[in-house]
């Protein structure tokens, strides 16, 4: 069972999904964890390290080094579930039909990500009202412009 288990971690972060990437060869995403991006989505935007898009998406600002090796990245944030007390129709547990839940975002990150690349997390809460996505960014160099 545990071979079974390994193969099919691999096999997803493998053939994990990045919009943006699809006329290029895919790599694997090492299994190291890129520290400075992974905390709650909080402390990364206190931080600069992500932004909030017009578009929805939530920005990730890569350096060159990670953007060159690749890594996994994991982010806590609240995200709206529908309420299982009343199926989304309003009660006095949510007035407006969903509630706050703890979601943890797995992401991959394929070495020589493109900028612009948009990174779907690995899995989704069961209801979530609204999926989150996130946007690859090259972090501004020093001086103002794009690494």
């Amino acid at each position: 069972m545990r071979c079974t288990y390994q193969q099919g971690s691999s096999r997803s972060i493998e053939t994990g999904y990045a919009r943006g990437m699809e006329s290029q060869p895919l790599r694997r995403a090492p299994g190291v964890m890129l520290p400075r991006l992974s905390a709650p989505l909080v402390a990364l935007l206190a931080r600069g390290v992500a932004q909030y898009a017009d578009d929805g998406n939530i920005d990730l600002f890569l350096e060159p080094a990670e953007v060159a090796e690749g890594g996994m990245i994991t982010i806590s944030m609240w995200v709206p579930v529908t309420c299982a007390r009343c199926a989304g129709r309003g009660c006095e547990h949510c007035k407006q039909g969903s509630v706050d839940d703890l979601f943890a975002a797995w992401l991959a990150v394929r070495p020589g990500v493109a900028d612009g690349t948009i990174l779907t997390p690995s899995a989704w809460l069961p209801n979530m009202t609204q999926k989150v996505y996130f946007r690859v960014r090259l972090a501004p160099a020093p001086g103002g412009g794009t690494v």
